[in-house]
């Protein structure tokens, strides 16, 4: 039996300075409610650059500590945070997540037109012609007809203005499903 010095992988509770780095994405948001702070933990993989973040159920979390191998996956995918900076990507269904906020009108949201929402699910940088509105920053991303596309950033480069995909559905697609 493994024991937990041995451990290849292991789910934890985030500590205090990880706490903080999403905290601080989800008040640039303007919405530090969308994830629980208390109930994220972290799935740490020895030697691994970055670590997936969880947001898990009080139920759940108890068990945590007992089973002697650590699910993959357990609670909801809040996103990934690079092992070394502590930098904080969010997850698609993070993104799912905070687009029901912004079709309730409580987020500010990118809003793309079918052309933009097309280029945006590509992967591809989408020009303001096609952005009908814009936030500031890295905010959720949805179509004019209230899909959610993901994530995307606003980028500000000399006189022009782009809206540049971070996470879209269309990943899967053309890293091969």
């Amino acid at each position: 039996m493994q024991t937990d010095k041995e451990a290849i992988v292991r789910l934890e509770k985030l500590n205090a300075q990880e706490k903080e780095r999403i905290l601080a994405f989800l008040e640039g948001l303007g919405y530090p409610g969308l994830l629980d702070i208390e109930r994220l933990y972290a799935l740490r993989v020895r030697g691994g650059k970055y670590y997936n973040v969880f947001e898990v159920d009080p139920p759940l979390s108890r068990i945590v500590g007992i089973t002697p191998r650590t699910p993959y996956s357990l609670g909801f995918n809040a996103g990934t945070l690079d092992a070394r900076s502590l930098g904080f990507r969010p997850s698609l269904p993070l993104a799912f997540r905070a687009c029901r906020l912004c079709r309730a009108g409580v987020m500010d949201c990118h809003v793309l037109d079918e052309r933009g929402a097309a280029i945006f699910t590509y992967g591809r940088d989408v020009w303001p012609e096609h952005v009908i509105a814009a936030g500031e920053g890295l905010r959720p991303v949805i179509s004019r007809q209230g899909d959610c596309l993901g994530w995307g950033i606003l980028i500000s480069h000399d006189t022009n203005k782009y809206l540049h995909p971070l996470r879209d559905l269309g990943w899967y697609l053309r890293r091969g499903g």
